[in-house]
């Protein structure tokens, strides 16, 4: 099987913890910016938005869980 999609694989010095944090902070950002096109009325926006935040909240909960320990 030919796998022409580029890795954009981390150095080995970066830990898993590094990379959730680099995650959520994204998905925050992704989040914030789909809550601006919301109020200015985009209707689209609306439906990405509720993807986006449940996205969001699986990702908090993976990341509470897995820091309860």
């Amino acid at each position: 099987m030919d796998d022409t999609r580029k890795s954009q694989k981390k150095p080995a010095s970066s830990s898993p913890n590094e990379d959730s944090k680099e995650i959520l902070e994204k998905l925050r950002h992704m989040d914030e910016r789909i809550a601006k096109l919301e109020e200015q009325g985009n209707v689209l926006a609306h439906d990405v938005s509720r993807s986006s935040r449940s996205k969001l909240q699986s990702v908090n909960l993976g990341y509470s869980v897995g820091h309860s320990v």
